[in-house]
């Protein structure tokens, strides 16, 4: 009678290996898994690279792995980026206001004000044969690039200043007075202070003496005598 023969002993599980596997089921199909050793930097970036912009690129194509990362404390809502913008301080009240008076004699120098007109008359002085055109058409830029004009013309006060002054040689002002005021002591100033803040040329070669006295009206939110 045959002896029984006794059944085979199950296979034993596979023991489990000290690593991982991760890979897109396209990899795995055409050329298996990327094996990674437990603990390695995923993120590391590989040699000849200057980011992990290239691996993905050359991934793209053939099936690269991709793992996603718990967000770290750089990247979490608290640490993100600031909104743009942001912590900015908005400009004060007089800023505002010193800003809006520079672009309104600005614009007073092109004649595009608003709702007001600001205007450098006529220079009255002896040129004594020189030529002053160069010389007088750069003043009065000056004078409109320093212009600040009061608040209380915004709001449409109005007014006439005469001034005279006195520039020396080297192009320096010696010299103003207001020998007919508005009546407003802010209308007279900002006259005043827009001559004195001018950086004037030196007086033309052709021109002897030492210095040269102007005498010049001021308007606001009036218009010369026969303009």
């Amino acid at each position: 009678m045959p002896v029984p023969v006794p059944p085979p002993p199950p296979t034993p599980p596979p023991q489990a290996r000290d690593r991982i596997s991760v890979g897109q089921a396209e990899r795995e199909q055409t050329k298996g898994p990327i094996e990674l050793r437990r603990g390695e930097d995923l993120s590391a970036v590989q040699k000849g690279q200057h980011d992990g912009a290239g691996a993905g690129a050359e991934g793209q194509g053939a099936g690269s792995a991709s793992v996603a990362h718990p967000p770290s404390e750089a990247q979490t809502p608290s640490a993100a980026t600031a909104p743009r913008g942001a912590g900015l301080q908005a400009p004060s009240l007089a800023e505002t206001l010193r800003h809006l008076d520079q672009r309104i004699a600005a614009d007073a120098a092109r004649g595009t004000t608003s709702g007001t007109t600001q205007e450098l008359g006529a220079l009255q002085f002896d040129p004594q044969g020189a030529d002053f055109t160069k010389w007088v058409e750069h003043l009065s830029n000056e004078f409109y690039r320093n212009w600040i004009v009061p608040q209380a013309v915004i709001l449409g006060f109005h007014g006439r200043v005469d001034i005279r002054f006195t520039v020396e040689r080297d192009g320096r002002v010696s010299q103003l007075e207001v020998i007919r005021s508005s009546g407003m002591p802010a209308l007279d100033r900002s006259t005043a202070n827009a001559i004195l803040s001018s950086r004037l040329w030196p007086l033309p070669a052709d021109y002897a003496p030492s210095n040269i006295t102007f005498t010049a009206s001021v308007f606001y939110n009036e218009k010369p005598s026969g303009s």
